[in-house]
């Protein structure tokens, strides 16, 4: 998925035989890529969506564990 910066987003690989995921999202700008993980926030759970709205922020969908937003500083959980 690209943000409107043209940044590319994508998803770490499922463990095998789990939900479990603990290598998070990546962003590539072109040059360099930057990992997002359980240290930044983010759960152990595979993602399983991502998308860019108008505004900037990325929202990432989880199996088991919610929806993210990353409004490029930080990120916001929202769950039941």
């Amino acid at each position: 998925m690209a943000d409107k910066l043209g940044n590319i987003w994508f998803t770490g690989e499922e463990k095998i035989l789990t939900v479990e995921s603990e290598r998070g999202i990546w962003c590539y700008d072109g040059k360099t890529f930057k990992n997002y993980n359980t240290n930044d926030g983010l759960s152990k759970y595979f993602v399983c969506s991502m998308l860019a709205d108008s505004n900037g922020n990325i929202w990432i969908g989880t199996r088991n564990c919610g929806l993210y937003r990353y409004d490029g500083k930080i990120f916001t959980t929202f769950s039941q």
